[in-house]
Order: structure tokens, then sequence, then C-alpha cells
């Protein structure tokens, strides 16, 4: 109850704006769904239809705020999730450490509140791998079938939320046939792509009746390729800092990484979705080809960025998404400075606890699945907002290692991450100079 009490908080104390992120372009699109009964994005359709309900139901209005306290509640649900998957994977001892340093996690907090995909995508997500956990273990027979099943659909409607659930997939295909044996973990595997066909068959009918293509989820992996392969360097976190940032030290590192851009490529805007995210995916991948010195000096950027401490928290204090008290410079500053800490300390004592979890267990393959997913997108383009999910399991190796501290010294894989980690923030320097000045002085 912890994690909803520290989020209701900032909820009540913020009440007013919300209007941030992905958040307008969402509620446009359940709107337009609401009132004329088509749905015209690019974007899964989860979220939207969650607004066009909502708005059915309870008004526009009454409908977001009613969906910002559903979300919140989903912070118990998604804890509980956490402390159960750290018990089976790191044992009792780091469970309610687990637990309480996700409700008091200051970053992970605005997710909760604006009407976007993440929160509820961790919030069917860590089920899900919760079923597998336990099926690959010791469940068998007709039960097995069912959860194997309860867990496909689960990542179904999560991929309904947000498409970067299709990274996680090979990864738990690969995880399963490790853990429980080739023929178990085919069998578990036909069940768990069963149900996520059962949920998604429907979507994807739709979607071959109106456009002509069975798309399983949504279109928006060209919008992505179109933004991060391509000559100008996307930055959504910071966009509103750029102009302050070249007065700050070190930002002759970004501007010898960004130096000579070449000509970006216009992306399609007439067509249909399906359409144009295949003809953007094709120009990005040609740019790539084209363009290999700037392509390795922009990824480098962005594998900054994916590990950056600015994270959601920061980022929608010093754009105003809150208001009344919560917007106040002094207010803003300190939140905001905890928060960067928080974050920084997450990302370090999660890289030191990576070596101290249990091997025979398989804690690391399950951990390495959504580091592997994640990093994967980060070579499209990076976001903090996009690392909720890793956030969140990662705060069970941080535990591990939190309640192990002391026992031995770091490994060279670890202090290695921990040097990868520096350089990241090193780079990150300027906007986190210029973030934290934001936030501490006045409009």
């Amino acid at each position: 109850m912890a994690a909803v009490a520290v989020r209701s908080l900032f909820l009540v104390a913020g009440w007013g704006r919300f209007f941030a992120g992905d958040e307008p372009g969402y509620e446009r699109l359940g709107d337009i769904w609401r009132l004329e009964g088509i749905y015209v994005g690019a974007w899964p359709p989860g979220i939207p239809w969650l607004i066009a309900t909502a708005g059915d139901v309870f008004g526009h209005a009454a409908g977001m705020g009613v969906l910002r306290f559903l979300l919140v509640l989903t912070s118990g649900f998604i804890c509980h999730c956490l402390m159960s998957l750290t018990r089976r994977l790191a044992g009792r001892g780091a469970e309610r450490t687990a637990g309480w340093c996700y409700a008091l996690y200051l970053p992970l907090v605005p997710s909760a509140h604006l009407v976007v995909s993440e929160q509820l995508q961790v919030a069917f997500v860590l089920p899900a791998l919760l079923i597998l956990w336990g099926l690959v273990q010791d469940r068998k027979g007709w039960r097995a079938c069912w959860h194997a099943s309860l867990a496909g659909a689960l990542l179904g409607v999560a991929g309904l939320l947000r498409e970067s659930v299709v990274l996680l997939l090979p990864g738990v295909a690969l995880w399963m046939l490790q853990r429980a044996g080739m023929r178990r973990g085919v069998l578990v595997g036909g069940y768990v792509a069963l149900g996520l066909v059962a949920v998604t068959l429907p979507w994807a009918t739709r979607n071959l009746r109106v456009t002509g293509q069975a798309s399983w989820f949504g279109h928006s992996a060209g919008g992505f390729v179109a933004a991060g392969w391509n000559g100008h360097h996307a930055d959504f976190d910071v966009e509103d800092l750029r102009d302050r940032v070249g007065t700050l030290p070190m930002g002759g590192l970004r501007d010898a990484l960004l130096r000579d851009p070449p000509m970006p490529w216009t992306a399609p805007r007439t067509g249909a979705h399906a359409v144009r995210s295949s003809e953007n995916v094709q120009r990005g991948m040609k740019f790539a080809l084209e363009e290999p010195g700037w392509m390795l000096r922009t990824r480098v950027l962005h594998q900054a960025r994916a590990w950056s401490p600015l994270s959601d928290m920061v980022r929608y204090l010093r754009s105003g998404a809150y208001a009344g008290p919560l917007d106040r410079p002094t207010v803003r500053g300190t939140i905001g400075t905890l928060a960067l800490l928080q974050s920084m300390l997450l990302l370090a004592c999660a890289c030191l606890g990576w070596e101290r979890m249990s091997r025979a267990r398989g804690a690391r393959w399950l951990m390495a699945i959504a580091l592997a997913a994640y990093v994967a997108s980060t070579f499209v383009l990076s976001m903090t907002r996009y690392r909720v999910l890793l956030d969140t399991l990662l705060f069970i190796p941080a535990a591990v290692w939190w309640r192990s501290r002391g026992e031995r010294r770091p490994s060279i894989r670890s202090t290695a991450g921990l040097g990868f980690l520096c350089l990241a923030w090193a780079i990150e320097l300027p906007w986190i100079l210029v973030s934290m000045e934001a936030l501490w002085t006045d409009d």
C-alpha cells in the first residue's frame, strides 16, 4: 500500500495539468474513437480504447481522472508482483527491500499519473513472467496448459498497449527452452502462443478488414525509425532545453559527436499507417547503410541517454506537468534532485547486484531478457521513459546487493558496468546540469 500512498500523494498535490508526454496524442485518438467510432492512430489501441470507454461512461474530464486513479491503484499490484518475483528469484531476504524501494522510487511516480502505456504494460508483463517462472519450475498437467495460455494472454494485452513487448518474446522463448528442456519448453511455448493469438486475433482481424493488413499490435515502429535513424538527433527527453546546453561544460563532446550531420530524409505523410511505417523502416535502413559514421556517433549518444538519471519525474516537473505546490521552484528542485540521485543509485546497485543473483535459479536469464529487449530498442531510439519496465525489474538485483553489501568485493564485470554507467553520465552531464538549473529557477 505504500506505493499507492506515495503516488496518491503526488497525484492530489499536483492535480491540475497532467498534459505532457504522449498523453495529448492518446487523448486525441481516444476522443476520435469515442465520437466517431473509428481508430485512426498508428499506436497500439489499448490506451485510446481505455480513454474512449472511460469518456463514454464518465464523460471526458471525469474519465481521465478515473483512469489516473486506476493507474495509481495498479502501482500496488505491480509492487506485489515485483515482491513475489523477487522472492522466487532472489529469496525472501530481498523481497521486502525491493518492495520498499519500488514504493519510494520517485522516477517511476509520473508513470502512474499520465494516461500513457508504460505503467499498464508493466502491470501485465510482471504477472506473465511470474506465471512463466512457475511453469518452467514444476507445474505440469492441465494446469500448466491453462497457466501458459494465461501468460500468453497477458503478454498479448501488454502488446496491445505497447509494441515493445514483441522484443521480449524471443528471449522468453529461449528462456523456456533453457529452463524446461526442448520438449516441455516447446509445449509450454505453444500454449503461450495460443493465449497471445487468442487475445490479439480480434484486433488483427479488424486491421485486415479496415486496412488490408493483419497487424497484430500497431504500426508505430516506423515512426521510431524516422526519429532515430535520420540526419537529425532526436532527444525528446530534453527537447525544451536544447538552446541552453551549449553554454555548459562538456557541450563540446556532444558537438563533436554530432558534427557534420547528413541531410535528413523525410517520412511519408500520406497513405495507410502500415504502408508509411514500412516505408520509414526501408528508408531508415538505407540511410544507416549510407551513413555508418553518423549512425555510430548517434548510437553512442542514444546509449548515454538510455542510462541517463534524468527520469520522467525530472522531465515532467521541469515542463510543468504538475500544478499547485509541486510547481514551486524549491519543491521542484528538491524532488527532482532526489529523483536524480535515486535513479543513479538504482542503476549502480543493480549493476553490483547482478553478479550476486543466484545462477541455479536462472534469475540472470530472466533479467537478461528484459535488459536485451531494452538495449535493442535503444539502438533505434532511446528515451528514459522507455526504461519503466526495466527499472522495475532492476529492483531485484539492487535488493540483492543491498542485502549482501560488504560481503565481498565487486567483480571485474560489475566494475566494468559501473565504468560504463559513469561514462554515460559524463556524456549526459550537460543535460543533467541544465535540467537541475531549470528545476531550481523560476520560469
